[in-house]
């Protein structure tokens, strides 16, 4: 890390990087500047651990070797009709280029090119031929492209049909694409594809989901709205349980739905990186537990959503001199190269290769309420030290959340009218979502329980032991703690021949009843655990 870091700070001074917010886990390791303006990016390693970007250019295809980030060197380029759109995706050894609509005389089609050879590339332009209603059309431009697990091509809105998703078989023949069938039922912008379900953004038609087991005939999932009404791109989560969606507007949502049962697909969160800046999302990519997004104007941003009902940013690098709205700044993002470098594409600054660190959020959800009674106190006034902040709580079950990045202990001070003030520390976890419940005792419950030839129990209230003391020594005896539902929690032998027994008290924060029995005799006393 030290050497990336020192790396990263060389580069900085010497292509006079324009970052504008302070970066956040990551570190930025090389940059390439382009004469040309760029747009999206994908990534590429050949059979010898060598990993290249593949770039996307207003005027053509760049192939950068990215192994050493500090010196990214490109490897050739192949010029092309001039385009606002370039998206590149990967089959084997080939990499499949389309652009959408040229300034140029005519457009491009599909170039294919031999990844084989960074010397002396093989490669060459196509014009896909669909079959729609038995009318045969070619598709010359589209607007982006997916490969899936099984070798099957997706061309989205391309110049053909109602420019739904084109899918072509490249398992036969990689230079020859073979037709298989056609979603034609809408526009489709962007789309992802796994097993037999295709995910679609279809702007302003939200998004669709369709089986396309018979690529001939796809056959409808689903549909619905995002925050915005503008689906821009998706990226489904590696269990297919939820999907990630972007809005192409400004101030648009990351969005996140439960797709478990697509007869009630529903939201579960939505994320923008500052409310009300401005700040258009563009292409959003699961890695694991985490959604890597190119924002234009803002660069590379990293979410944790391990819990998909609460998204938290935790990595960020901003490549743009730029801020606000606009299609300006960070295009493409591409997070799945071997080495775990992130490549962003920004269509001024060009290309940047980062190193992240994937730190996963500690999630906090907490709790006020009446030790006795169990009742939720939603009116409880609490601080928390680490933030110097304090907390409003929802007025039903008086709960609040916090989420921080990383692992670190924090102190709460909770009060209330009425109750003891509780003073007592909680700790954050990186990757765990954990549930704290601060439990206030009333100010007139007593403890005070029988009289001289009753038990005794000190300190009461308690935090990591009592003493029990019985009125008179006892041979033999059990100790029992249990809930106020009688649930038994805790049982031990009484010390033998002794009238005082410790007890150790690994319980949550809560009201006890303790029990000794020595005989046919039984105590019982009430504990209060802090």
């Amino acid at each position: 890390m030290k050497k990336h870091l020192l790396a990263a700070l060389s580069l900085l001074i010497g292509v006079g990087s324009f970052a504008q917010n302070t970066p956040v886990n990551t570190v930025l390791l090389g940059q390439r500047t382009y004469t040309a303006d760029l747009n999206d990016v994908w990534g590429y390693e050949d059979g010898n651990g060598n990993e290249y970007a593949l770039v996307g250019v207003r005027n053509g295809f760049s192939v950068v070797d990215v192994t050493v980030p500090s010196n990214p060197v490109e490897q050739f380029f192949i010029p092309g009709s001039n385009s606002t759109w370039r998206d590149i995706k990967t089959y084997d050894h080939y990499a499949y280029v389309m652009h959408d609509f040229s300034s140029s005389p005519s457009n491009n089609g599909l170039l294919i090119v031999d990844l084989d050879s960074m010397t002396n590339p093989t490669f060459q332009f196509i014009y896909p031929k669909a079959i729609i209603n038995t009318v045969e059309d070619s598709a010359t431009r589209s607007h982006n492209l997916w490969i899936d697990e099984n070798g099957v091509l997706y061309i989205f809105g391309a110049d053909v049909g109602l420019g739904g998703a084109l899918m072509f078989d490249l398992t036969n023949d990689p230079w020859n694409p073979s037709f298989l069938g056609m979603y034609n039922s809408s526009y489709l912008h962007d789309g992802f594809a796994r097993g037999d379900t295709l995910w679609g953004a279809a702007l302003g038609n939200g998004m669709v989901v369709s089986d396309v087991t018979n690529k001939s005939q796809p056959a409808f999932r689903a549909q619905w709205n995002t925050p915005s009404t503008f689906a821009h791109n998706c990226w489904p989560s590696d269990d297919n349980q939820t999907i990630f969606t972007t809005d192409e507007v400004s101030s648009g949502y990351i969005a996140a739905y439960d797709v478990s049962d697509f007869s009630n697909v529903s939201e579960t969160d939505r994320f923008r990186v500052v409310p009300n800046n401005q700040t258009i999302p563009h292409n959003a990519h699961v890695l694991g537990n985490f959604v890597v997004t190119s924002y234009y104007t803002y660069g590379l941003h990293i979410l944790d959503a391990q819990d998909p009902t609460w998204l938290i940013e935790v990595g960020s690098y901003d490549s743009s001199p730029l801020s606000g709205d606009g299609y300006d700044g960070a295009w493409g993002a591409y997070p799945y190269l071997p080495s775990g470098n992130i490549l962003i594409t920004d269509i001024q600054e060009g290309l940047f290769i980062f190193e992240a660190n994937y730190t996963p959020a500690a999630r906090i959800y907490a709790f006020v309420e009446d030790s006795v009674t169990g009742l939720p106190l939603p009116a409880a006034k609490v601080y928390l030290q680490a933030d110097n902040d304090s907390v409003a709580l929802d007025p039903v079950d008086a709960g609040f959340r916090r989420a921080k990045i990383g692992s670190f202990g924090d102190s709460a001070f909770v009060s209330l009218a009425n109750y003891h003030p509780i003073a007592t520390t909680f700790n954050y976890q990186g990757g765990v979502v954990d549930t704290v419940v601060f439990k206030m005792l009333p100010i007139d419950f007593s403890v005070e329980e029988g009289d001289v030839n009753a038990l005794s129990l000190a300190p009461n209230p308690a935090k990591d032991f009592t003493l029990i003391t019985a009125p008179r020594a006892l041979a033999d005896g059990d100790v029992r703690i249990m809930d106020m539902n009688g649930k038994l929690l805790y049982t031990e032998a009484w010390t033998s021949n002794s009238n005082t027994h410790k007890v150790a008290l690994n319980l949550p924060e809560g009201l006890y009843i303790v029990e000794v029995q020595s005989g046919q005799t039984t105590w019982t006393h009430k504990l209060v655990k802090h």
